[in-house]
This record gives structure tokens, C-alpha cells and sequence, in this order.
């Protein structure tokens, strides 16, 4: 069985691939990275290579959405109570975020190493240091990009942060 090996950051994960005659339409020519599997709390995964329809994250600890080395869409989510970030992308990602309501986080939404978001016909309320930030983190990589269209941030000071190695636009 899969089984979640570390926590934090650093999680090593398996993954699982569909077989090409899956009949199964949710499943369907999918790659899911298992998070967890096992008999006390049953599996967890996400499927990594379609886009995400739907998604609510509520209540998290640290960042609520953390992604890293892909491309991603999500086309509508609520993403609210989150420790740190609502959305986290890094290392050379690629995301569009359509939809989205991001409320009560410390920080909305960040790009930083190599990665480009576009945010649209979003909002972002209640967040307390800022609502977007592009930043160069792991010396490895440059900074983030930032592009929104329709973005509207419900806060009146430090709405953004980038550092010179970044843009918001």
C-alpha cells in the first residue's frame, strides 16, 4: 500500500497511473500523486496532469495549496483560513488561477523560483500581510512572475510585494 513516508515540505510521494482502457471517466488516462493510503484514514491524492475543477481548502496550518515543477489550472476555489499562503506556486511552475476567492490567510497567493501565475476574476479578502508576492527564494532559481487580470485585493495598505528579481503586473 502507499503510505505518506515524511511530513513537512519534503513529502515523498508515489504515484499512480491510470491504464490507458480505464473505464472508469474519473479516472481516465489520469497520473494522481498518492499523498497518503492506509486503513485508518483511507487515500488522498491529486490527480497532477488534468485541470482542477473545483477546489476548497479550509482550515490549514501552514499553506493551504503548495505547487511545485508543473503546469496547473484551476478554474474555481475557495481557499480561506490558511497558516501562511493560500496558494504557493514554485520552481518553475506554470498556473492559471481563475475563479478563485482566497479569505482570512496570512498571504493569497505567491510565485516565486522560476514560476509564472495568472490570476483572473479573482478576490482576495482578510489577508494579512499581503494579497499577492513574487519573490526569488533558492538561489538556484530567479523570481516569480505575476500577471492579474480582474484581481481585486480587500486590503488598504501593502497589497503587494515583489523584489527585484520580480514582476507583478
Amino acid at each position: 500500500s502507499f503510505q505518506q513516508k515524511t511530513l513537512g515540505e519534503n513529502i515523498i510521494n508515489e504515484f499512480l497511473v491510470a491504464k490507458p482502457y480505464m473505464p472508469d471517466p474519473r479516472f481516465k488516462e489520469t497520473v494522481i500523486i498518492m499523498l497518503y493510503h492506509n486503513q485508518e484514514e483511507g487515500a488522498a491524492g491529486l490527480v497532477i496532469n488534468k485541470p482542477i475543477k473545483k477546489m476548497f481548502i479550509s482550515e490549514s496550518g501552514n499553506d493551504c495549496s503548495d505547487f511545485s515543477f508543473g503546469n496547473y489550472t484551476i478554474q474555481e476555489s475557495i481557499v480561506e483560513e490558511c497558516g501562511d499562503k493560500a496558494f504557493s506556486f514554485g520552481e518553475t511552475s506554470k498556473a492559471l488561477v481563475k475563479n478563485s476567492l482566497i479569505k482570512n490567510s496570512l498571504i493569497g497567493l505567491v510565485s516565486k523560483d522560476n514560476s509564472f501565475v495568472k490570476i483572473e476574476n479573482s478576490k482576495a479578502t482578510n489577508v494579512k500581510e499581503y494579497c499577492l508576492s513574487a519573490y526569488n527564494k533558492k538561489p538556484e532559481f530567479e523570481g516569480g512572475k505575476i500577471i492579474k487580470s480582474n484581481f481585486t485585493c480587500e486590503k488598504e495598505d501593502l497589497k503587494e510585494f515583489q523584489d527585484s528579481k520580480s514582476s507583478i503586473r
